[in-house]
């Protein structure tokens, strides 16, 4: 009786310590999933984003804008930085969508630095963001 009684306390034992650990190892995926999807989603937005301001960037060479919604892309894709990147990110966006607006001004001002020069410092950020961490 007392055998049999103690073989059924540590089948239990096993099954909950089973339990546990499969728990915890299910828990650790779906966060990994979750990072993954993150990394995914900052990785795409940046890209779009940066697609963007490339293409008026190119624009402003042969003409300016002449409406506000013609940056409306250029916003949306900014938002999805916001939401979704560190502040450092979302600063260095900031840079790149005012010097986009400053290019298209009618009053061209000098810039403090190049676009090309903001577009590294962004790439540089998200890749820090993206980047798999162990």
């Amino acid at each position: 009786m007392i055998g049999s009684a103690s073989v059924i306390i540590g089948v239990i034992i096993g099954a909950l310590a089973t339990y546990i650990a499969n728990f915890s190892l299910k828990k650790m995926e779906l966060n990994h999933a979750k990072e993954q999807e993150l990394r995914l989603e900052k990785r795409i937005c940046c890209a779009n984003f940066i697609a963007e301001a490339n293409r008026l960037v190119i624009q402003s060479t042969h003409k300016k804008i002449t409406t506000p919604s013609e940056m409306v892309n250029l916003t949306a894709h900014y938002t999805n930085i916001e939401l979704l990147c560190t502040v450092s990110s979302t600063n260095a966006a900031r840079e790149i969508f005012e010097l986009i607006l400053s290019l298209h001004n009618q009053i061209e001002k000098e810039a403090d630095y190049t676009y090309a020069e903001l577009r590294m410092k962004l790439v540089g950020l998200i890749k820090g963001e993206i980047e798999f961490k162990t």
